[in-house]
């Protein structure tokens, strides 16, 4: 008899310990759909808001929406092998800002297409070499953006989770995500 009993938890712990985990993964997928759903209605409504406009760029990875929050001076737009300087603020739909350069005087500078570039040094005023790697690697949405700007614009973007960071995120930022960003072309250091 005391035999049957240990046999019979030994079974029932077995049986509980395949069931539990499976049951997280329906709430996760639920959590992930909802949230995927969320962004992208919150998409589509801008997509639908006639004071946004549609960007793309030839044989580009899609369209995102800008609405322009100020008019630069700029008359050429840089192209996919630029490197550029940008101020930026990055939130989520729900208001969450994730990352920014803000600060007066020090943008952010990279190269679009994420390659190294020479950059002058602020202590010995001299070329040192930026590798890209460690810089910045633009989400598509960004490429998109920046290659339809001028120097001085400053937009307000809508980047569907496509173009983005895919279904899986990255740090803070949820898989799913639209993003919305605040991005101020500052300068076209090359073309």
């Amino acid at each position: 008899m005391k035999t049957n009993k240990i046999f019979y938890y030994l079974t029932l712990f077995c049986l509980l310990s395949f069931l539990l985990p499976s049951c997280g993964d329906d709430d996760e997928n639920t959590i992930d759909t909802a949230w995927k759903n969320e962004n992208e209605d919150a998409f589509n409504k801008i997509a639908d808001d006639n004071s946004y406009s549609p960007a793309t760029i030839p044989q580009g990875p899609g369209t995102i929406y800008y609405k322009e929050l100020k008019k630069g001076n700029g008359t050429i737009s840089p192209v996919y092998t630029s490197q550029v300087k940008v101020y930026y603020k990055g939130y989520l739909i729900d208001g969450t800002v994730f990352d920014s350069r803000t600060e007066p005087g020090i943008p952010l500078e990279f190269r679009i297409d994420g390659n190294s570039f020479y950059s002058k040094s602020p202590v010995s005023g001299g070329l040192v070499l930026v590798s890209g790697t460690s810089v910045v690697n633009a989400i598509n949405g960004w490429k998109v953006a920046l290659q339809n700007m001028k120097a001085g614009d400053k937009w307000q973007i809508y980047i569907p989770w496509t173009l983005a960071y895919g279904e899986s995120g990255y740090s803070s930022i949820p898989g799913y995500s639209t993003l919305i960003f605040e991005i101020e072309l500052v300068e076209v250091v090359n073309y």
